[in-house]
């Protein structure tokens, strides 16, 4: 998968599980920040660009539900992203 196609699919599901425009908005200051951080040390910037912006996609959800943040690692195995990543 290109890079281009990982931050598609990426902005994709943020896209589809938060629909708060602040949350979004967030989403895209943290990866912004951390592409600038993983350039810095010669880190994988798409890599780490789309682990930021997926990284509380899943808030809404979650806290609709009254349990604890980040269950993301089911999806993950679900959908194979980590390996698409």
């Amino acid at each position: 998968m290109d890079t281009d196609k990982n931050r598609e699919y990426c902005l994709t599901l943020l896209q589809q599980y938060t629909k708060s425009d602040s949350l979004l908005k967030h989403a895209y200051a943290v990866e912004t920040c951390v592409r600038a951080y993983a350039e810095k040390l010669n880190e994988d910037v798409e890599y780490w660009g789309n682990v930021a912006l997926l990284h509380d996609f899943d808030y809404e959800n979650i806290r609709q539900l009254k349990i604890i943040h980040l269950k993301v690692p089911r999806f993950y195995e679900h959908k194979v992203l980590m390996k698409n990543l």
